[in-house]
């Protein structure tokens, strides 16, 4: 495996954080962040606001998803599956998250 390659990669994604939470635009502190591997790099970030955004790796939110009724405490990826799971309050909330072939536009499918 090549270091050099996996050291580009981990430092574009670092670079790509920094950007999400420089641009953040809630008011709101941002309670997680994760990196999501989908057809390219993304970025999920969950904030008290009851809010989860998906940005790019220039710092673009693509997605906002706002169909929480409590603070947004955590969210997990599965990478086989590309749902994004969403805990707020006792709840938890599944989305398959897909990108249009056509469009490129980033959609959320409630799954639960």
């Amino acid at each position: 495996m090549n270091g050099g390659t996996n050291k580009g990669k981990i430092n574009k994604a670092i670079a790509a954080i920094n950007k999400v939470i420089i641009l953040n635009k809630t008011t709101s502190k941002i309670s997680c962040i994760l990196l999501l591997l989908h057809d390219r790099l993304l970025i999920a970030s969950a904030s008290s606001d009851r809010t989860v955004r998906i940005w790019d790796a220039e710092g673009r939110c693509l997605l906002n998803l706002q169909e929480f009724y409590r603070p947004v405490s955590s969210i997990s990826w599965n990478q086989m599956t590309k749902n994004l799971v969403v805990a707020s309050g006792v709840a938890l909330y599944w989305f398959k998250i897909s990108i249009d072939q056509n469009s490129q536009e980033l959609n959320a499918e409630l799954l639960r």
